[in-house]
């Protein structure tokens, strides 16, 4: 989460209003992520997150909130989003949409334990058995094509021996695979689970949802679970976070046969958006950006083993 766009204190009480939420009591910017303005919002009716979405359409924030009301309606733990007095969950400011869900209570654990582990391996699992059978589509905005796009934008970012180590992985990959497929989050880092006296209150951030392989979502979740800050290799971790997943949705022999390939695509995915982010920047107020070499390493570490 990060500000990019700029509101004041008059043009959120409006806001406020629109939503029927009561008085504003106080509200501050959020500076972590990259890709939307968030703030956090209390109000006499409660705490809120509000955001404006940068990059995202009508259309498409519309789906993500619908998303989120049917996650949180299947008794899921997703910050439920607020409709406006017109009975909308998308309003406009600035000529941008805005959205605002509730406030979830809990502490992002960066440095998680084995038992952290399998209760994220178990929410994920859930999300993916209510995704299999939701109907409304949307294409992952970072899908395998974006990927290949977005290495060719950041080529010159990258060594000769980097080229080689990213086209051996696109000359052995084949996209076209029947895998077990639905809405994926698409971004469950460890700051995207919300920890409450030792269980999961909420999941967050589904700004990268979109349709895609289950086995891909799994993959991008332990590309950050099972790693530390500089890329290193947590077995337990990993091991952990799939035996609470398979305790749910056990892998099938199709994807347990694909799935070092679906790790290698995810850690790529992350290593090049980050290059992009980081020297292809946008211009915010607070802007937060991730280092890329982590999820380079990663990407090695994966095509070896």
């Amino acid at each position: 989460m990060s500000v990019f766009t700029k509101i004041n204190k008059s043009q959120l009480i409006s806001i406020i209003a629109d939503y029927d939420l009561g008085k504003l009591i106080e509200y501050r910017g959020i500076s972590e992520g990259i890709e939307n303005s968030n703030f956090k919002l209390t109000t006499s009716n409660g705490n809120y997150i509000l955001t404006i979405f940068e990059r995202l359409d009508f259309s498409t924030v519309e789906f993500y909130m619908q998303l989120l009301s049917d996650l949180h309606a299947h008794n899921l733990p997703i910050a439920n989003p607020i409709t406006s007095i017109n009975n909308k969950f998308v309003t406009e400011f600035k000529n941008k949409p805005l959205a605002l869900v509730s406030f979830e209570d809990g502490e992002k654990i960066l440095t998680p334990t084995l038992d952290e582990c399998f209760k994220t391996g178990v929410i994920l699992a859930k999300i993916h058995l209510f995704s299999s059978n939701y109907e409304p589509f949307i294409k992952n905005p970072k899908d395998y094509d974006w990927v290949k796009e977005t290495v060719k934008k950041v080529s010159s970012l990258l060594t000769a021996n980097d080229k080689e180590l990213i086209d051996e992985f696109f000359n052995s990959y084949n996209s076209d695979l029947e895998l077990p497929s639905g809405i994926i989050h698409g971004d469950l880092f460890r700051d995207n689970i919300l920890f409450f006296d030792g269980e999961i209150n909420a999941v967050i951030d589904f700004y990268f949802a979109g349709f895609d392989y289950f086995l891909f979502d799994l993959s991008i979740a332990l590309n950050d679970w099972a790693f530390d800050e500089e890329g290193n290799y947590l077995k337990d971790k990993e091991s952990a976070f799939l035996d609470g997943y398979n305790s749910v949705k056990p892998l099938s022999e199709i994807e347990k046969v694909n799935f070092k390939n679906e790790k290698i695509r995810a850690a790529l995915r992350f290593w090049v958006s980050r290059l992009d982010d980081l020297h292809f920047p946008r211009t915010g107020t607070l802007v937060h950006f991730h280092n890329p070499k982590r999820f380079q390493n990663i990407f090695k570490f994966r095509l070896i083993n």
